[in-house]
């Protein structure tokens, strides 16, 4: 877990908390303004408000979009890949 300071409060984030309607480990598609063309399919880190990286770790890539993919419509390898995903 990662605890974060802000006006002297301590406050501890974990995986459960929702940041942006998104919660920790959903596939998203993301992408930056500039990207027009280009969308980028990853795992959400609801603890540090990014991404996994591409070996499953936490505090990859942040992006200035997010577009949840609905875990009925994701790839069958996505169910897999969230398995070894950092707790």
């Amino acid at each position: 877990m990662k605890e974060i300071t802000i006006d002297g409060i301590t406050y501890t984030l974990t995986p459960k908390e929702t940041i942006n309607e998104l919660q920790d480990k959903d596939a998203v598609m993301c992408w930056d303004d500039k990207q027009t063309h280009v969308r980028t399919i990853k795992f959400f880190d609801a603890i540090n408000n990014d991404t996994f990286s591409y070996t499953g770790k936490r505090d990859g890539l942040a992006y200035q979009n997010y577009e949840k993919i609905p875990r009925d419509e994701e790839p069958s390898w996505m169910t897999e890949a969230r398995k070894t995903l950092q707790d």
